[in-house]
């Protein structure tokens, strides 16, 4: 009997797929009890099994029984997402790209030019106090942050463009026990520049504050609400956005305004000074019924440019096809993905080529 085998991996691709236990059990032939056992590790498949589970769920077989590679549960806000089945199903489509991701970055050395705060460096549980303590420690200029991204993977942090399968999510952050490398995975449903921006804030705020595996760790409601106002603290401090503002009426178009200044979104700045007491609650709820009468609750106007691009995953990417002539069937045995399925997941840095259209001689009646 096989010893190799790793139970959380059948349950993470199982729902990848959205498949129930029931609907693996009946394509790999077995029972539905046999399926549980094995997600429980209370028993382990024969090697052929092994084989038509990885067919069914359409991953090599390499996913199922390698255990190296630590996995986790993504952290990401699930309450936009009505059914359960969804939320199972990015987390299945997230971690498994993210696994797939490690073990293609086991292959190249990556040096961090800046360092993650501390134990000399508290963050404690302030919001506010954490985004200033991260800004000296990474040595980030007063003012807007130009490039986000470059300053989380400077630091050593894994940004990863997923495709999750569902518009409701824009980001997760994943902190494996046994890794050391830190992952935030943006759905690249997210499009839009200034939203990204503050998305990846807030998964950053997550990873200063908050630690899956902590017991400390509050509820999903207090947890949101902390890596947002760090993401606020992060991207607007408080010193140099009083100054852009005082001098402004406040209405809804002297925030729109700023928004290209600060790189994140007119709402977001709005609220920014509402924390800030520049704005009262009345002024804030005007704001807002001026911001819906113009129809930019969904759309804000503006000038952008697309949403920043990781780079670190992209050059190793590079570099194996170029100097280590990888091939799709290298990444995908790496990867422990057919290589369709990384198409799927990652569509940004395994772009899929569009199968050419067929012609055929019509027949003349």
């Amino acid at each position: 009997m096989p010893t190799d085998f790793n139970p959380y991996a059948v349950t993470l691709a199982r729902r990848a797929k959205g498949y129930s236990q029931a609907k693996l059990a009946e394509l790999v032939g077995v029972s539905q009890a046999a399926v549980s056992h094995w997600e429980k590790g209370s028993r382990v498949p024969e090697p052929e099994l092994v084989a038509r589970v990885a067919n069914a769920l359409h991953v090599l077989p390499l996913t199922l029984v390698d255990s190296s590679i630590a996995t986790t549960r993504p952290m990401f806000r699930a309450s936009g997402i009505k059914k359960k089945g969804d939320e199972y199903r990015i987390e299945g489509r997230t971690e498994l790209a993210r696994i797939a991701a490690s073990r293609i970055l086991s292959a190249v050395d990556i040096e961090p030019s800046i360092s993650w705060p501390s134990v000399d460096d508290p963050l404690g549980h302030n919001p506010e106090e954490a985004a200033e303590t991260l800004r000296r420690v990474w040595r980030i200029p007063a003012g807007p942050i130009p490039d986000l991204t470059q300053f989380v993977e400077s630091a050593g942090a894994i940004v990863l463009r997923v495709d999750f399968g569902h518009p409701k999510v824009e980001a997760a952050y994943a902190h494996p026990r046994r890794d050391a490398r830190r992952w935030i995975l943006v759905n690249t449903y997210v499009t839009d520049w200034a939203r990204s921006r503050l998305t990846l804030a807030h998964e950053l705020g997550h990873a200063m504050l908050h630690h899956w595996d902590a017991f400390s760790v509050p509820d999903e409601r207090h947890r949101e609400a902390e890596a947002y106002s760090f993401a606020l603290a992060l991207m607007v401090p408080a010193a140099d956005f009083v100054r852009d503002v005082v001098h402004t009426k406040r209405r809804w178009e002297d925030f729109l305004h700023l928004r290209q200044r600060w790189g994140i979104s007119a709402a977001a700045l709005a609220r920014r000074a509402r924390d800030l007491n520049l704005l009262s609650d009345a002024a804030y709820r005007s704001l807002n019924i001026r911001r819906q009468s113009l129809g930019h609750r969904t759309q804000e106007p503006g000038n952008d440019q697309g949403p920043e691009q990781p780079t670190v995953f992209s050059d190793a990417i590079g570099l194996l096809r170029d100097e280590a002539h990888w091939t799709e069937e290298t990444f995908s045995e790496v990867a422990g993905l057919p290589y369709s399925s990384l198409t799927d997941f990652l569509p940004v840095d395994f772009p899929g080529v569009a199968e050419p259209s067929r012609v055929t001689l019509r027949r003349i009646k």
